[in-house]
This record gives structure tokens, C-alpha cells and sequence, in this order.
């Protein structure tokens, strides 16, 4: 049964994420990922806790066991994360999304007109400023909470390590 409580804590974590998403229109998508991720987490823990508790484990094997599902379902929670922000930012997924759409089909330059790099980038931009990732000050842009700076860090360094290179271009 502890083989499947990061299934369960992953089941929990989507049910929360689409509920925050229902119920409050308003809230980020992003606050309902790390609502939703937090609640699975909380639920594993607490699981391990009565398992530990009823069980009469010895510490290190139930410290063990939590350790391997808080890694389990940390990987789940990250690809659940990636599915989820791929329909929403994946271009590919938008230009298909549009073509089937437009029955008659696009032009390449209606598609161009759809794909407006400045209009792109005023949209990142003002999602950017409004979550306070950046802030305008002066009419220049600086980093205001650098969390997205240490995740793009961190990816960084996950592909040198998996990778052994920093960008699939090199």
C-alpha cells in the first residue's frame, strides 16, 4: 500500500489543482499547481506519519520508505506540472489549436500576424510584472522576486548534468 501513496498523493494534488481552477477563476495557474502539489505533499506526509504510527516500523526503514515517495511523488508533481504548462505555453500547441479552428486553413502571413513578436513579448511581459517577477522601474525592467532566475538556474544545471551541454543548441 505505501508503494501507492504517491499515486494517491498525485490524485489528490490534480483534484486540488482543477478545483482551485473551478471555484477561483481569478487564482493563477500557478498557485493552483503549487496549492495542488502542496496538499499531495502534506497528504504523503501525514500517511507516512499514521503508517509509522500503526505499524511500529523501525524509524529508519519508515524514514526510508517516506524519503522514496517524497521522491516518487516529487517526480510525478514535476511531469504533472510540465503537462499542464505545455498546453498553455507551447506555441506548437497554440498553432495547432488554431489551425484546426480555421477550417479554410491560414496563410503563412495570417499565421504571422497571429504571431506578433512584440505582441508575444508584451504578453510575457505583463505576466511577468503582474506576478512582480520583474518590476519597471524608469522605464527599464529589472528582476523583482528572482524565483524564476534560480529555477532557470537550476534547469541550467540539470541539463549539464543529464546532458552534459547547457542548451540543446549547443
Amino acid at each position: 500500500m505505501t508503494l501507492l501513496a504517491p499515486i494517491a498523493a498525485l490524485a489528490l494534488n490534480i483534484v486540488c489543482q482543477v478545483a482551485v481552477c473551478r471555484l477561483a477563476p481569478r487564482a493563477s495557474l500557478l498557485r493552483s499547481l503549487v496549492l495542488g502539489f502542496g496538499l499531495g505533499a502534506m497528504f504523503l506526509l501525514l500517511y507516512h506519519a499514521a503508517a509509522w504510527a500503526l505499524a511500529g516500523q523501525p524509524l529508519a526503514q519508515a524514514a526510508g520508505l517516506l524519503i522514496a515517495n517524497l521522491a516518487t511523488y516529487g517526480a510525478l508533481g514535476y511531469c504533472y506540472f510540465h503537462f499542464v504548462n505545455l498546453g498553455e505555453t507551447a506555441r506548437r500547441i497554440r498553432l495547432v489549436r488554431e489551425l484546426h479552428q480555421a477550417p479554410a486553413g491560414l496563410t503563412y502571413p495570417e499565421i504571422l500576424l497571429r504571431y506578433n513578436a512584440a505582441q508575444i513579448t508584451d504578453l510575457r511581459m505583463q505576466r511577468l510584472l503582474k506576478t512582480r517577477q520583474v518590476a519597471l522601474r524608469q522605464g527599464r525592467y529589472f528582476i523583482d522576486r528572482p524565483l524564476f532566475l534560480a529555477i532557470s538556474k537550476l534547469m541550467v544545471a540539470l541539463k549539464v548534468v543529464v546532458l552534459g551541454k547547457r542548451s540543446e543548441f549547443d
